[in-house]
């Protein structure tokens, strides 16, 4: 099993062994107004691996994933109180510290399904519940887990008990599904934009413009990135033109048009309307609703993509500078 399978493990395993035949423990957790959704249909739990103090990324920063509604007994959604306490505790509970003494957790909620930033791309199985969860809350609060099996025993919801979530049938192996991100932070913008099949003609045109030495140097950058579809309303004949060797300076000012040195220009950044200076030296238009951002005549369409040395801004039209006076 991969190393971030086995962490999912020890965050989400105990999930089903909180919910004990005394209820949780008062000092563990107690209620507030604070709902989460957490029903029948889904009670999702996840855990994304985060950079640590030198960068490094377990696993690609991948996110997993595990609905506990299939860990829950029927008789314990009638008792929300119990099944807010259920959730509560297992965030408090898989709060813990890596290597380096930064903090992670787990998460009530799903991963990112965003397309434009998360793929998924696997499955995993992992046990649900291991050998020190048996012994802090099935041993203590049910009498079994260590010594003595756990078994499917019946509930007794007006007493709050549910030693079931100990027994077998739900503590059996269960699915981990993995996101990764599309777009990886510790690479510089060339190789982000490399790395997107969807931005091949723009990565031709900078090969072809002699821009990638450039935008993969320290910066930063801000990079308004037009996609295969902007370049794609040009006339052919006009971006065949741009790619023509002997175009090459009128390549690179429409490039660096698209370019702001010195900046990363992040959405929340952004003024209701301003103005910034390119790389070609011409000024872009930038102009933020509560809907989108436009530049000029292109609309953003994936923002705030962060590179090793800058920020990409996806938009869905080629930014053309103004002719020369």
């Amino acid at each position: 099993m991969a190393i971030v399978a086995a962490r999912l493990t020890v965050l989400l395993i105990a999930t089903a062994t909180l919910v004990s035949a005394k209820g949780f423990p008062e000092s563990l957790v107690s209620t507030n107004k604070d709902a989460y959704n957490c029903t029948k249909s889904g009670c999702w739990f996840s855990f994304t691996n985060t950079p640590d103090k030198f960068g490094a990324i377990l696993n690609d920063g991948r996110c997993g994933e595990v609905d506990a509604a299939q860990r829950i007994p029927n008789d314990i959604w009638d008792d929300p109180n119990a099944v807010q306490k259920y959730v509560k505790a297992t965030l408090r509970w898989y709060q813990f510290r890596n290597a380096f003494g930064e903090g992670e957790g787990l998460t009530f909620g799903q991963c990112n399904h965003d397309p434009a930033r998360w793929i998924q791309n696997g499955t995993g199985t992992a046990n649900w519940t291991i050998s020190l969860f048996y012994l802090e809350v099935c041993n203590e609060l049910c009498g079994c887990g260590i010594y003595h099996p756990c078994k499917d025993v019946p509930d007794n919801p007006s007493r709050h008990n549910y030693c079931s979530l100990c027994g077998p049938k739900f503590s059996h192996p269960v699915e981990i599904t993995f996101y990764y991100p599309r777009f990886d932070p510790r690479k510089n913008i060339v190789q982000l934009a490399q790395s997107d099949s969807d931005l091949s003609t723009l990565v031709s045109a900078l090969v072809a413009g002699k821009l990638t030495a450039t935008l993969s140097g320290t910066g930063p950058y801000t990079v308004f990135a037009p996609t295969n579809e902007a370049f794609g309303k040009l006339p052919s004949s006009t971006l065949k033109h741009l790619l023509d060797p002997k175009n090459e300076k009128e390549l690179d000012a429409v490039l660096e048009y698209h370019v702001v040195p010195g900046q990363r220009l992040h959405s929340k950044d952004l003024k209701t309307f301003q103005e910034v200076t390119t790389v070609e030296g011409d000024k872009l238009t930038i102009v933020k609703t509560a809907l989108r951002v436009i530049v000029n005549n292109a609309t953003v369409t994936t923002a705030d993509i962060d590179a090793k040395n800058g920020v990409i801004h996806i938009i869905d039209s080629v930014l053309i500078p103004p002719p020369s006076k």
